[in-house]
């Protein structure tokens, strides 16, 4: 969903990664100005989902038929996520906060069009239960949207920049902030870099800063020249 005559990041990138198109319609809509109960109710639900995998770890490297400790299940190519040992009761309560939020919603099923060999089949918010109003189905949409980008893995790579707060979709996995000009920005802000620049400070007063004050030897030197 477009903001006025802003264009999307994505649209100018020379290379999108996985989940940035599906999820830069829901970062948009975060990103706007007024904040609502809303988007702090589907902010709770991405941090919820984040603490979730900060318990947890991928089973992905399992072979394929072998048994997964602590009760997983290989699903064809993609493995289920287990709960550090100590941690399962927590991780269970995350995931019941989330699905207790999500079946706060209604959504059904709707054939979107008609292809020469199928349908596109996609659940969204149930008029009929949700009701007409605009902020409703507005928030029905961006919860589903959430449920879906975790469903596919990427709401992980949803995230909020460590200098402005603003959400974004993280390419890497060390990635912290939404632009280089953050990154920057929070790097000079840090007592390392602010002790590193008063120190840089100080040697160039000495070396460069004072063209006038000449040792005896470049008094000499100048002198010798004029001659």
């Amino acid at each position: 969903m477009s903001r006025g005559n802003e264009v999307p990041h994505w649209a100018s990138a020379k290379r999108l990664y996985r989940g940035e198109l599906a999820s830069d319609e829901l970062i948009q809509w975060l990103n706007t100005e007024a904040t609502t109960k809303a988007k702090r109710t589907v902010a709770e639900m991405i941090d919820c989902i984040h603490a979730y995998l900060g318990l947890s770890r991928p089973m992905s490297h399992w072979p394929r038929g072998k048994p997964v400790p602590a009760g997983g299940v290989y699903c064809g190519r993609r493995a289920m996520r287990l709960p550090f040992p100590g941690k399962e009761r927590q991780a269970v309560k995350l995931l019941r906060q989330f699905n207790e939020v999500l079946g706060k919603y209604a959504y059904s099923p709707m054939i979107w069009n008609l292809l020469e060999d199928g349908a596109h089949l996609e659940w969204g918010p149930d008029e009929r239960l949700v009701g007409t109003s605009s902020p409703a189905l507005e928030e029905s949409q961006y919860v589903l949207q959430v449920a879906e980008l975790t469903r596919d893995g990427w709401i992980g790579s949803v995230l909020t920049c460590a200098h402005c707060s603003q959400w974004f979709y993280r390419r890497f996995k060390h990635q912290r902030f939404c632009s280089t000009a953050c990154q920057q920005a929070h790097y000079r802000s840090t007592p390392e870099w602010k002790a590193h620049r008063a120190a840089w400070m100080r040697e160039y007063r000495r070396t460069t800063a004072k063209p006038n004050v000449l040792t005896l030897g470049e008094r000499r030197a100048m002198k010798d020249r004029r001659q």
